[in-house]
């Protein structure tokens, strides 16, 4: 668990303490589960917040802790599993799986969505299967606290309102004409950081009041926030402006070709899992290549550099390096424990019928009867993995052995029943044709 943000310390954390340490992306870089309060009072006003753990026992552990001593309502509260991915074109995704606590997953959605725009992710939310949801009842003195607290929560968003109004008129809409007349500079960039954070503060404090508030301000916090867009285009445009330090130019190619050369990599490794030989030999090339990188980026300006590593990308290298960090520790887990012989050799048999299946693919009938035997024999493992100590089992789940049969057998799932006739083949040409003639008629090579 990371020391600057834990359940113990954040009552002494003021508001803008709790969210620099939440914005420190090496926090979360190995987290694997989190718990979330909301409503939860930083400096007497009311605020989500969320605790990473690098193990899911461990925020098991601290749930029941939050509970007996009386930490936060558990209404308000909830623990769950964690997981973060690199997307190229959607960015950084959060997936949360509720497991404890009393939040319903509409609800921390809504909550905690925007805490986590605040590190440029996407936040999911979802309820996990063996979720254990707390039976809760409303509290007759939360309606007395909201009443009192609504004064100061209006007082709050009045003040956001105006200075974020002021600082987009007064400020913000001469950034352009600096940017063109080479007159821009860091405390510009600053501003806007600090808007944004205002902004995200604003639809917090929105959110909390009553409808019949909501109402009254609607109009007013829906202008800003119509201008967010705006605000982070020009945004980019001025970091673009300050990383080439006020000149024209652009990100170097041998540093383009080495983030090209290592996504290209990236994929060829991934088509490669059923080859362990080969994914080892693709995947050291990613590493020299990435080490490689690593220096290049050091002799760049800080600005571009910092460009580069938040770029999606760059994550995405990055959350393939983090995967493989997980699998040898999973690899290294399975190895402490001793599998049971029988287990063992039921896992160099299936991988054994799987090399042989893919070697026969074009050839349907071989296929199948080998695919068909993997499916037994995985049965048979299935059973035996059951009847062994689950820690055992948790290991070979987590095994890169098994996680390649797994693959192959979903692929045949997903795969089941895609045979074409020949009608249903004539009907795919004809309407490919059409496509390709709409797509050409817009001027889109199809």
């Amino acid at each position: 668990m990371a020391e600057e943000l834990n359940v113990n310390g954040l009552k002494q954390m003021k508001r803008a303490e709790y969210i620099k340490h939440f914005k420190n992306r090496s926090v979360w870089k190995k987290t694997r589960a989190v718990i979330v309060f909301v409503d939860y009072k930083l400096e007497g006003k009311k605020t989500t917040v969320a605790i990473p753990f690098r193990k899911e026992a461990e925020m098991k552990l601290e749930m029941k802790r939050v509970k007996s001593e009386k930490l936060h309502p558990m209404k308000k509260s909830a623990g769950g599993k964690i997981f973060f991915e690199n997307d190229l074109e959607e960015g950084r995704i959060a997936k949360l799986e509720i497991t404890r606590g009393g939040v319903k997953p509409e609800l921390l959605q809504l909550k905690a969505e925007d805490l986590f725009m605040r590190i440029q992710t996407t936040l999911k939310v979802a309820l996990s299967e063996d979720a254990e949801i707390e039976e809760t009842v409303d509290d007759p003195a939360d309606e007395s606290e909201s009443v009192e607290n609504l004064s100061q929560l209006i007082a709050d968003l009045e003040k956001l309102i105006k200075e974020t109004s002021t600082a987009i008129k007064e400020k913000i809409q001469a950034i352009p004409a600096a940017i063109k007349e080479k007159l821009a500079n860091e405390s510009q960039l600053e501003l806007l950081l600090s808007v944004q954070d205002q902004i995200l503060d604003m639809k917090e404090i929105f959110d909390q009041l009553d409808e019949k508030s909501k109402e009254k301000y609607k109009a007013q916090v829906e202008k800003i926030l119509a201008l967010v867009e705006g605000i982070q285009l020009i945004k980019t445009a001025l970091e673009n402006y300050l990383n080439k330090g006020g000149t024209p130019g652009e990100l170097p190619d041998s540093i383009r070709t080495m983030l090209e050369k290592i996504v290209e990599k990236i994929k060829e490794a991934k088509a490669a899992k059923k080859d362990p030989e080969k994914f080892r030999k693709v995947v050291k090339i990613i590493n020299t290549t990435f080490d490689a990188l690593m220096l290049a980026l050091q002799v760049l300006k800080p600005q571009l550099a910092q460009k580069v590593k938040e770029s999606k990308v760059f994550q995405f290298i990055e959350a393939f390096l983090d995967s493989l960090e997980d699998s040898d520790e999973s690899e290294e887990e399975s190895s402490e424990l001793e599998i049971p012989s029988a287990i063992q050799k039921l896992l160099d048999e299936i991988q054994d019928l799987i090399k042989k299946a893919e070697a026969v693919r074009n050839d349907l009938e071989k296929f199948k009867k080998l695919a068909d035997l993997v499916q037994t024999s995985f049965e048979n493992l299935m059973k035996a993995i059951n009847a062994v100590d689950k820690k055992i089992a948790e290991a070979i789940k987590k095994s890169l052995v098994y996680k390649l049969i797994l693959e192959f057998i979903e692929s045949l799932n997903s795969s089941s029943g895609t045979e074409v006739n020949e009608e249903d083949k004539k009907q795919l040409d004809q309407t490919m044709k059409e496509l390709e003639l709409l797509f050409s008629s817009v001027g889109i090579p199809f």
